[in-house]
């Protein structure tokens, strides 16, 4: 399958990130946690990716052993998941992650989930790296430090799900963790999350293969996921917005009591992965 990503809208001081993804069609039966359990190296030939921060042109790099990239294409084997860093080398004394602000701003893409039958996810998110020890050491869990609201890895830390999709399922979701102590160490964090998705919050008919439904999974459509806040700069809704040849369906989440508990994550920047399983 193929998941070309087309832009993220950040906050005023940086707008829009573009770049495109690649996958492949996963067929698996486990969670996402333990499907990449130990499973994911850093490469030492990472390669190159375009990303445009507010109408800029900038060079970032992919880390993994199993994604690669083409100027803006971002291509994951199954079972693989990949790191978009800001330097051509992956520096495990201090990891360069790409990490945005994206507190009150949004991400967009463009993509194509037509491969993607049941059992099958396309998965583009963020996460609090690096996972780190209870005495605040960095924790280098799987060779790129990984850790999600889902204990990935053994370790815990605040998780943005910005799509997990197949073409007869989309869901974004936010979960969050009981805060961290002191060192920043997560002890424990939401699985379940308060996502939204096309079953709760569409009609039948909203999403789905075939020219009945109004955004058409077999062929590709644009997403643009919102992480609003408030006058405090509190995490305090999503908006998932799909659109294909001029219809739209949205999707929207809004708990300012759960997602404030994640507005620090968000403003101090989450590492972009990408993964299929």
């Amino acid at each position: 399958g193929v998941l070309p990503l087309e832009g993220i809208c950040l906050p005023s001081r940086m707008r829009t990130f573009l770049a495109a993804l690649a996958a492949v069609a996963v067929q698996a039966s486990d969670s996402k946690f333990e499907i990449l359990e130990g499973k994911q190296m850093p490469s030492n030939g990472n390669t190159p990716i375009t990303v445009i921060e507010n109408g800029q042109a900038l060079t970032k790099y992919i880390v993994s052993n199993g994604c690669s990239s083409s100027g803006a294409d971002y291509s994951c084997a199954e079972n693989h998941r990949g790191f978009i860093i800001n330097d051509s080398y992956f520096d495990t004394n201090n990891p360069n992650f790409y990490k945005p602000n994206l507190l009150g701003g949004s991400v967009e893409w463009d993509t194509n989930l037509s491969s993607h039958e049941c059992g099958c996810f396309s998965t583009f998110y963020t996460i609090s790296v690096p996972a780190k020890h209870q005495d605040g050491s960095l924790w280098n869990t799987d060779g790129m430090f990984y850790c999600d609201a889902n204990n990935g890895n053994g370790s815990w830390c605040p998780e943005m799900d910005l799509m997990e999709a197949n073409k007869y399922s989309f869901a974004t979701t936010p979960h969050k963790c009981d805060a961290p102590n002191d060192k920043g160490f997560y002890s424990n964090c939401d699985r379940n999350g308060i996502g939204e998705n096309v079953v709760e919050q569409l009609a039948w008919n909203g999403y789905g293969p075939g020219s009945q439904y109004t955004i058409d999974t077999t062929q590709p459509f644009h997403v643009k996921v919102t992480l609003g806040k408030d006058g405090g700069d509190n995490f305090n809704s999503v908006e998932t917005v799909l659109s294909q040849n001029g219809k739209t369906q949205t999707m929207t989440g809004r708990d300012s009591g759960y997602m404030s508990n994640m507005s620090s994550d968000i403003a101090n920047g989450m590492a972009f992965i990408v993964s299929n399983w």
